[in-house]
C-alpha cells in the first residue's frame, strides 16, 4: 500500500470512533464524524443563535447552527465583512489570514519550511515555493524606491511598470515633478502630511491646550529647522520634555527654573526644543547658571566616590559644609567649593 492511500485511509477515518469510513458525514472543528457517530452526536433543537432547527452536537449546550457559525468575526483578525476562506477549530477565518493556519511544508526550490507556498507562472515554476524564491525578478525601483516587479529600462536603469511607462509626472498636491510610481503624492508631500500627523497625535496628549499649541508650533518649526522628513522621524522623542514641563508648571518657565529641574545635561540633549524656546523668547539661557550647575553635579560625585558612613565621606561632607557656609556669605564661589574638594 503506498503513502498516498495510507494518507487517504487516515483522512477517511472517523476521529469520534476511530473505525475507516466509506465517506465522513460532518468536519465540526476539525473533528471527522462518520455517519453513524454523526447521528447519534448531532441532534436537532432549536440553535440559540438564530432560533432555528438545526442538528447540532448534544454535548455542547451553546453550540450554534453552521450559519451562524460562518457569521462570526474573522477568528484572527477581528474583520466582519469578509470571504470566509476556512471554518477552524477556533471559528471562521478570511482568506488573507487563512494561510496562517497551513501546516508549514518545505518550499520545491530552497526546502524552507513556509505557509506561504506558491506556484509561480510568470517564471514556470510548477512546484510550491516560498515568497523568496516566488520573487527573484523584484526589487526597488531604481526612480521610486518601492519594491515591485522591475523591468529594465533602455536607460539600462530597473523601474517598475508605472514608472517605465508614464517616467515623471506632476505631483497632486504640490505640482513638483516625481516618479510616476510614488502615486498620489511626492516624496516631500509624504513627509510633510506624515509630520502632521504626529503633531496631532502627539498634541491629544496634553491636558492643557496653551502647551498643545506650544508643542504644534514647536514642531512646525522643527519641520522648517531639520526638514520635514528627519523632524516626522524625532518628533516623539521630544514630547516627554514637553509633557514634564506641563505638569511641573502648566506652561514654559525662566531659563533658571529649568536648569535646577533637568539639570545641564538633560537640556543639553533637548537642544531643538531649547533653542526654539530661545528663539521664541520664552528663555533667556545663561552661560553662569549652566556653569554653575555643572559644578554642582562634580561636586555630587566627588561626594559619592566614599561609602556612606565612611571616616573620609564623614571628613569630606563636614568640609564641603564648612564651604557651604563660605558661599552663603558670598566668601566663595561653588567653581572655588569643586576645586577645594577634588583633591
Amino acid at each position: 500500500m503506498t503513502d498516498t492511500d495510507m494518507e487517504h485511509l487516515k483522512e477517511q477515518q472517523c476521529d469520534e470512533c476511530g473505525k475507516p469510513a466509506v465517506k465522513i458525514w460532518r468536519v465540526y472543528k476539525g473533528h471527522r464524524y462518520c455517519s453513524t457517530c454523526y447521528a447519534r452526536v448531532f441532534k436537532r433543537r432549536i440553535c440559540p443563535g438564530c432560533g432555528n432547527f438545526a442538528r447540532l452536537p448534544k454535548n455542547q449546550p451553546n453550540a450554534v447552527c453552521q450559519r451562524c457559525e460562518i457569521n462570526k468575526p474573522c477568528a484572527r483578525c477581528g474583520k466582519t465583512d469578509y470571504e470566509i476562506g476556512k471554518i477552524t477549530i477556533y471559528g471562521p477565518v478570511c482568506n488573507a489570514c487563512l494561510p496562517y493556519f497551513h501546516e508549514p511544508k518545505p518550499c520545491g526550490l530552497c526546502g524552507k519550511l513556509s505557509i506561504f507556498l506558491s506556484r509561480v507562472k510568470r517564471l514556470n515554476i510548477e512546484v510550491p515555493v516560498c515568497p523568496s524564491c516566488a520573487r527573484p525578478d523584484h526589487g526597488n525601483c531604481q526612480a521610486c524606491r518601492r519594491h515591485r516587479l522591475l523591468t529594465e529600462a533602455p536607460d539600462g536603469r530597473m523601474l517598475c511598470n508605472v514608472c517605465l511607462e508614464k517616467g515623471n509626472v506632476p505631483c497632486p498636491e504640490c505640482g513638483e515633478t516625481m516618479p510616476a510610481g510614488y502615486g498620489r503624492r511626492c516624496e516631500a508631500c509624504y513627509w510633510k502630511s506624515l509630520l502632521e500627523k504626529r503633531i496631532k497625535m502627539d498634541c491629544a496628549a496634553f491636558s492643557s491646550p496653551q502647551m498643545a499649541a506650544f508643542f504644534e508650533a514647536f514642531g512646525q518649526w522643527l519641520g522648517r529647522k531639520v526638514g520635514a522628513k528627519k523632524a516626522a522621524s524625532t518628533i516623539h522623542r521630544y514630547l516627554s520634555f514637553f509633557i514634564e514641563i506641563e505638569q511641573q508648571w502648566k506652561e514654559i518657565p525662566k531659563y533658571d527654573m529649568l536648569l535646577a529641574h533637568f539639570g545641564t545635561l538633560r537640556l543639553r540633549r533637548m537642544l531643538l526644543p531649547v533653542s526654539w524656546m530661545e528663539e521664541r523668547g520664552f528663555i533667556v539661557p545663561s552661560a553662569v547658571a549652566k556653569e554653575d550647575d555643572s559644578n554642582r553635579r562634580r561636586i555630587t560625585t566627588i561626594l559619592n566616590k566614599f561609602p556612606t558612613g565612611s571616616p573620609e565621606q564623614v571628613l569630606l561632607s563636614g568640609y564641603h559644609q564648612l564651604m557651604i557656609k563660605s558661599l552663603e556669605a558670598d566668601k566663595t564661589t561653588i567653581g572655588s567649593i569643586r576645586l577645594a574638594l577634588s583633591p
